[in-house]
């Protein structure tokens, strides 16, 4: 049971802020995949958050709500792959066409391997009262 409480995606690991993502957008680095892209930053919580941005080039709005609840469950059951607290945000393909949990989660866990990788090779971030914070990839 407490297996299940640490795989709940709760508010705090969400971005919400218009002012984070311009900051993911703007400085983050894109990696691309199959059914998405995804931006990324090294955090400045003690936790990875996810941001959606789905817009209506994708399609209709069932199609971008469906999109979005399985690119929120896939990070949801695969947030522990992650070692670093980090900041994300997926942009879904236009061209995706296969909207099943099965064929987006390898993809979704190929990537959060590579930003750990990424986040551990990085140099430590100064944290906002100016020391450097390595990441513990333990």
């Amino acid at each position: 049971m407490g297996e299940e409480k640490n795989q709940r995606f709760r508010p705090r690991e969400r971005v919400k802020l218009q002012r984070d993502f311009d900051r993911l957008f703007k400085e983050g680095r894109a990696l691309r995949y199959s059914e998405f892209t995804m931006r990324l930053l090294p955090g400045e919580t003690a936790r990875a958050r996810l941001g959606l941005s789905v817009g209506k080039r994708v399609g209709n709005s069932v199609r971008r709500n469906r999109i979005k609840r399985l690119l929120r469950e896939a990070f949801r059951r695969n947030k522990g792959l992650l070692t670093c607290p980090c900041d994300l945000v997926i942009v879904p393909s236009v061209r995706w066409q296969d909207l099943r949990l099965s064929a987006v989660e390898p993809t979704m866990q190929r990537a959060l391997q590579e930003v750990s990788r990424l986040l551990a090779a990085a140099p430590a971030a100064p944290t906002p009262d100016g020391e450097s914070k390595p990441c513990d990839p333990t």
